[in-house]
């Protein structure tokens, strides 16, 4: 058994014995409030431990029950939103390469699902704007159905406990090999949510952006055109303009999902 009082802990656990473990609770000097903003990854890793905690072995037992039913096809990322990532050749040489900010990412579900309908804003405002969580409106996904989600949506799927996902969905057999990773930038701390957004548990995976769909291309006067299947969903993105955003800090190790999901859901709920 492991004792867990730090981050530094959490982030030392293995995939198959984050779930399993019997914790210590968190220091009675350090409450965590459902509703509190969250500064960081760091304190995320703490509000999620404290939950942890306060869980029946019953209540731990159901957590991440459906990630092996809800399986990873590609995020989808914004042509009008370029920016870099890092990829690592065989010898271990790091370089960056253009890429785009993602804004949802796209699913198939072996189980009915009822998902939110949240409308997509240009970021920040796509976060600051969530509704409260008693107003959201659902739509059916069934069976079988291959399906997108806006990235704020995904935030809902991937964290309420309600759907069994809790931070991870399937990918090449895995049932958590895409982790839900959100970025904790200076941006959000005051509205106290992050930036949705994913990434392979696993380096054998290769890189999850190398997984993506575009939602828009650029017509020969330089402005943006969605494309059809996206139109609706994305359409903030062709009357605003984007510009480039920040990085943020990641949550450092996407084997502690289970947790950080419980934190930012009990933010969720409490909007």
């Amino acid at each position: 058994m492991a004792d867990i009082n730090s981050f530094a802990d959490l982030s030392a656990l293995d995939a198959a014995s984050l779930d399993a473990v019997t914790e210590t609770p968190v220091e009675a000097t350090a409450p965590v409030e459902a509703a509190a903003a969250i500064e960081g990854s760091t304190e995320a890793m703490k509000k999620g431990a404290a939950i942890y905690n306060s869980l029946s072995d019953e209540e731990r037992a159901t957590l991440n029950s459906a990630s092996g039913s809800v399986h990873f096809i590609s995020l989808l990322g914004a042509n009008c939103m370029p920016n870099t990532r890092v990829v690592k050749d065989a010898s271990g040489a790091t370089t960056q390469v253009p890429s785009n900010a993602v804004v949802g990412i796209r699913l198939k579900t072996d189980i009915d699902l009822e998902v939110p309908v949240i409308p997509f804003k240009k970021l920040p405002h796509d976060i600051a704007t969530i509704p409260n969580f008693d107003t959201i409106q659902y739509r059916t996904v069934h069976a079988g159905e291959e399906f997108f989600l806006n990235r704020v949506e995904a935030m809902y799927l991937f964290t309420l406990p309600k759907y069994g996902l809790n931070g991870y969905c399937e990918a090449q057999g895995d049932p958590k090999a895409v982790a839900f990773v959100p970025k904790f930038s200076e941006a959000y701390r005051k509205n106290g949510l992050p930036t949705p957004t994913w990434r392979f548990a696993d380096s054998k995976y290769g890189q999850i952006k190398s997984n993506m769909v575009l939602v828009d291309e650029t017509d020969a006067n330089g402005g943006i055109v969605l494309k059809p299947e996206y139109a609706e969903a994305f359409a903030d993105l062709a009357v605003v303009r984007v510009g480039r955003r920040s990085g943020g800090v990641s949550a450092s190790n996407a084997k502690t999902g289970t947790k950080v999901s419980l934190a930012i859901a009990s933010l969720l709920t409490s909007k």
